[in-house]
């Protein structure tokens, strides 16, 4: 297939030439730090169930670990880190079974990267833990889109507690992130889900039920959490989110890491437009976005073409992210249904990643959620205009997206 490569690489030429341009154009100059770190304490009890936002998630995720006396399953991002290691062997010595699912996506970045995934193998080795590698190709092939990774983050202790949430378990967590800490009042659905991607990552992506298919209409009959996204009752999240924004009638909180989706920024914009009272305000992460395209790094302004639509359409947004710290919580909360997710606001996220994520309706969480969501909101800042380059560049971005996205169809088409 060298002529389908040689096709692309000529055809994309031009689109990352002025891109590069364009990116040796913009300021140096970082965005102003926000306000201090929000902690915002949460009122209920692990056996409640409780929603967290903030910058200090680690110890809520050390907590339901140490919780373990019989099993430890964990879909998520791991680095080389003592406390859990140490946790980790403590755990081992009790006799509790450890299994983890990895993404091997950033082993390939760098031999520094490449070490750093080689110690974490070594030491879950060494500690008897056992994993499983979702390797980034094979699933790129299986799902059909061009950059697809294994995204999920969950946490499922004893078959009795669980994490679902934005948050991975690396020298990152210190940023703003979204997680749900709660009993497992459907633990065969959370079980289901692990051993089924466990044996799917070993197995290559083969398996039939990460296919893309329609949801199901979602009935909140309780309040136990219903799991979303590939490989559950509900898969399609951009169909779920669409629909939950189309029936709110009082109020649309959303946070979001990345978001660029057409579907979501049109359908938020026309609800505003069809009814002005909604309360409806968003937090967008900026800085700026690696991207790695045909085998080469850039950074882009992050959710530059999305803010701006936001902002023209009269909606109330605001962006958090300095040097040191960005939003990586995906969170909505439509009127009193909450919705928490692994997975961006993209269709790279809706239609290729694995994500996982979470939907509830209960009035009692819901006003938890509003009070997180107002906790980051009041630390987050207006920002008063997105110049004309960063939408560019990132429209160019998202234009390279969808030609890569041709041509790994015309590939896997002309592979049968």
């Amino acid at each position: 297939m060298s002529w389908l490569k040689q096709l692309r690489d000529n055809f994309a030429r031009p689109f990352l030439l002025i891109a590069g341009l364009l990116l040796a154009a913009i300021s140096s100059r970082a965005d102003a730090p926000v306000c201090s770190s929000v902690f915002h304490e949460n009122p209920q009890s692990l056996e409640a169930g409780y929603m967290y936002m903030g910058d200090s998630i680690r110890p809520h995720l050390v907590a339901i670990l140490e919780r373990s006396q019989e099993s430890i399953d964990m879909e998520m991002s791991l680095a080389p880190n003592k406390e859990l290691f140490d946790l980790f062997r403590r755990k081992r010595e009790q006799g509790v079974k450890i299994r983890v699912v990895l993404d091997n996506r950033s082993a390939n970045k760098s031999e520094k990267h490449r070490a750093t995934w080689d110690a974490v193998l070594a030491e879950l080795r060494s500690l008897g833990v056992e994993y499983a590698i979702s390797d980034k190709e094979a699933l790129i092939k299986a799902r059909g889109f061009p950059g697809a990774v294994f995204h999920r983050k969950l946490i499922l202790v004893d078959n009795k507690y669980f994490y679902i949430g934005s948050s991975n378990f690396t020298v990152y967590d210190m940023n703003q992130e979204m997680g749900y800490f709660g009993p497992t009042k459907n633990s065969a659905d959370f079980k289901k889900v692990f051993e089924s991607d466990f044996h799917a990552a070993l197995d290559s992506w083969q398996n039939e039920a990460y296919k893309a298919r329609k949801n199901p209409e979602i009935q909140f009959k309780d309040d136990s959490v219903k799991l979303v996204g590939p490989g559950t009752q509900y898969p399609d999240l951009r169909s779920l989110l669409l629909q939950q924004i189309g029936a709110a009638q009082r109020q649309i909180l959303i946070s979001a890491y990345e978001a660029t989706d057409t579907g979501i920024l049109k359908t938020l914009i026309d609800k505003k437009r069809q009814f002005p009272e909604i309360d409806i305000r968003v937090v967008l992460c900026v800085g700026k976005l690696p991207v790695r395209l045909w085998g080469k790094n850039f950074e882009i302004p992050k959710n530059a073409r999305f803010l701006d639509a936001l902002m023209k359409a009269g909606i109330d947004v605001r962006v958090y992210g300095n040097e040191t710290q960005y939003n990586h919580s995906r969170f909505g909360l439509f009127d009193d249904v909450v919705y928490g997710s692994s997975a961006d606001f993209v269709q790279r996220s809706f239609q290729g990643s694995v994500d996982l994520g979470f939907i509830a309706k209960d009035h009692d969480l819901a006003n938890l959620s509003r009070r997180n969501f107002d906790a980051l909101w009041d630390v987050s800042r207006y920002k008063e205009e997105v110049t004309i380059r960063d939408r560019l560049i990132d429209g160019f971005f998202l234009m390279a997206e969808r030609i890569n996205y041709f041509f790994l169809q015309i590939k896997l088409l002309a592979a049968g």
